[in-house]
């Protein structure tokens, strides 16, 4: 709002005074819902996910099954990656419920395969 200070963490606001979603810092946001408490943690919780998302491709846990896909087993879901044609894709399981969701895109190399599979985590996660 200030215009003043770069955004490194973007955090979208509503408010009644302006008609349109509103970019924000975190302090900002915190004095718009008064509650900088909450925006901190908010933002935290952002930082933790793009750690975790910028790790996963590398993660030791990535093993080869016998039929020479790449799986592995986290956070209670079960992904294997595979190479199709002249693109790799994916799937995702949910242990607990079963249910998979296959890879609507086509990757263009393993590492990106593995990011939409970490994407596809945290918007099955969302769902719940």
């Amino acid at each position: 709002m200030c215009e003043l200070q770069e955004i490194r963490y973007v955090h979208h606001m509503q408010h009644a005074s302006y008609p349109e979603i509103l970019e924000v810092g975190c302090v900002c946001a915190g004095h718009m819902e008064e509650n900088l408490t909450r925006a901190r943690e908010r933002e935290d919780a952002l930082k933790k996910v793009i750690t975790r998302r910028r790790r996963w491709p590398d993660l030791k846990s990535w093993k080869v099954s016998s039929s020479g896909d790449l799986t592995i087993n986290k956070q209670g879901y079960r992904v294997t990656i595979f190479q199709k044609d002249d693109h790799w894709s994916g799937m995702i399981v949910d242990e607990r419920t079963h249910f998979k969701v296959f890879a609507r895109r086509k990757y263009t190399s393993e590492r990106a395969a593995k990011l939409g599979a970490f994407d596809g985590i945290i918007w099955l996660q969302g769902k719940s």
